[in-house]
């Protein structure tokens, strides 16, 4: 399981979030939260988030399956139980534009010929397909 640190900068007020680096968490990070809201401070080497994104933040983080450091969160991170999780957890909720947008992310940082697990893509499509079949409703 990958290790996040979260807690609220003292000088920014803003939400911070250390973790190892991870492609798809900054892919993910970056569709999920507007840039408005989210910078990287490369000379700490953190994201630091708007404090009104803590539930995405804390939503994102779960279904990325990452144990949370320190306690920082206010709210307990559980990992969603589906069985196309990450990716079905992280989609669902989101505005048409926003999943699409979602969808292209993961599906690029999986795809096989990018180098991705064609299991984790078969994954990927099965949520997308479950996603569009509960939008067609």
């Amino acid at each position: 399981m990958k290790t996040a640190t979260v807690w609220i900068d003292p000088d920014t007020r803003m939400i911070a979030l250390r973790t190892p680096y991870d492609s798809f968490l900054v892919a993910s990070l970056k569709v999920a939260i507007p840039g408005r809201s989210r910078r990287w401070d490369g000379l700490r080497q953190v994201w630091l988030i708007d404090q009104g994104f803590m539930a995405e933040l804390e939503k994102l983080l779960a279904t990325l399956n990452y144990k949370v450091e320190d306690g920082t969160l206010p709210h307990e991170v559980t990992t969603a139980d589906d069985g196309d999780s990450p990716y079905h957890a992280l989609l669902e909720g989101l505005s048409p534009e926003v999943l699409k947008s979602v969808y292209r992310v993961i599906a690029l940082a999986c795809h096989p010929d990018r180098g991705g697990d064609p299991e984790v893509m078969k994954r990927v499509n099965r949520a997308w397909a479950r996603i569009e079949k509960g939008r067609a409703k």
